[in-house]
Parts: structure tokens; C-alpha cells; sequence
């Protein structure tokens, strides 16, 4: 089966690409998805345990399930930001972040979705 996967970040530089579509056995796991780039692409292994994962745009767990057609999206840790209160900010005590971006990533109990962010 055919899975679409993203590259962000520095990943796109140690890919070599921003996207790339790889065949996978039917029944194939995040993990194998996974393991398959740490196979091919070894500048990308030490990276692959830090990594948030998106499958069709909600975050996944290595063990989901993919499915012919997905877009896996791969997406490198970040850190640093705007001063205390600037645009881009994480609300205390909120299970949402929200960015200076139309959409904000909200985490509920076992998954997270992007929503389309209320105007302010």
C-alpha cells in the first residue's frame, strides 16, 4: 500500500525532501513506517524516537494502524518562542496551544486534532 509522508523542519533537510510516497505491506504499523526510514535514510534515525507523528492530520502512536492512502506527517521537536505573553504562546493550565497560525492543536484524552482557531 501506498502512504504519503511530510517532512518538517530540519527533517525535510536530513530527507533530502519535503514529501515522499513509500509502499508499504498491507497492514503496516506508524512503526513500520518508521523502521523504514531508519533503514533508508540513516541520517534520520537518531531523530525517529523525538519525533511527533500525524496520520490524515491528527497525531498517532507508532502502533496505529495505517491504511492505503494516509499522509504521515513527520514532525521534528521544537523549542524556544515568543517572550512571555507574545503571539505565540502555551496557555498555562490549557490542553491547547495555540500559534500564530489560523488552527491550534488541541490534546484530549488519547488523541489531538487541529482545529480551525476562533478569532480572538
Amino acid at each position: 500500500m501506498k502512504i504519503g509522508v511530510l517532512f518538517f523542519g530540519v527533517l525535510k533537510d536530513l530527507a533530502g525532501a519535503t514529501a515522499e510516497t513509500v509502499d508499504l505491506p498491507e497492514g503496516a504499523r506508524v512503526r513500520d513506517l518508521l523502521a523504514h526510514f531508519a533503514r533508508g535514510k540513516p541520517r534520520l534515525e537518531a531523530m525517529l524516537p523525538s519525533l511527533a507523528i500525524s496520520v490524515n492530520r491528527e497525531y498517532a502512536e507508532i502502533d496505529h494502524a495505517l491504511r492505503e492512502g494516509d499522509e504521515v506527517a513527520l514532525l521534528p521537536p521544537v523549542s524556544g518562542g515568543a517572550p512571555e505573553g507574545g503571539p505565540n504562546r502555551l496557555l498555562k493550565n490549557s490542553k491547547s496551544f495555540k500559534f500564530d497560525a489560523p488552527f491550534e492543536i488541541k490534546f484530549e484524552t488519547g488523541s489531538s486534532q487541529f482545529a480551525r482557531r476562533s478569532s480572538e
